[in-house]
C-alpha cells in the first residue's frame, strides 16, 4: 500500500558505496530511477512493519482469547490438517508426485 502525501520533505541519505551500488543496480533492473526505487522500498518497508505490528497484536489477542475461553486446537492436529489439505490441493492442481 503506497503512502500518499502532498507534502514532500527533502531528506539526505549517506549510504555506504556498496549499498548505493546495489540500490542503483536494483533500481535499473526494476526500470526505476534510484530516487523512485528508494522511495518505493522505504514505503514497502513501512507497510510491512505495520502489517507485522497488526499481526502481533492479533496474535496476542487470539492467545488471550484462547487462554480465557479454554478453547483452542492442538498444534499436531492443525499441522496434520494443513499438510493433508496442501497435498490434496497440489494433486487437484495437477502437480506430479515428484513435485509434491
Amino acid at each position: 500500500m503506497p503512502i500518499i502525501s502532498t507534502t514532500i520533505k527533502p531528506t539526505s541519505l549517506k549510504l555506504p558505496a556498496a549499498l548505493k551500488t546495489q540500490l542503483e543496480n536494483d533500481a535499473q533492473s526494476a526500470g526505476l530511477s534510484l530516487h523512485a526505487f528508494v522511495v518505493q522500498t522505504l514505503a514497502d518497508s513501512v507497510c510491512r512493519t505495520r502489517l507485522r505490528e497488526a499481526f502481533t497484536r492479533d496474535a496476542i489477542t487470539a492467545l488471550f482469547d484462547m487462554k480465557t475461553s479454554g478453547l483452542g486446537y492442538e498444534l499436531g492436529d492443525v499441522r496434520d490438517l494443513v499438510l493433508v489439505e496442501r497435498i490434496r490441493h497440489q494433486r487437484e492442481s495437477g502437480y506430479s508426485e515428484g513435485e509434491l
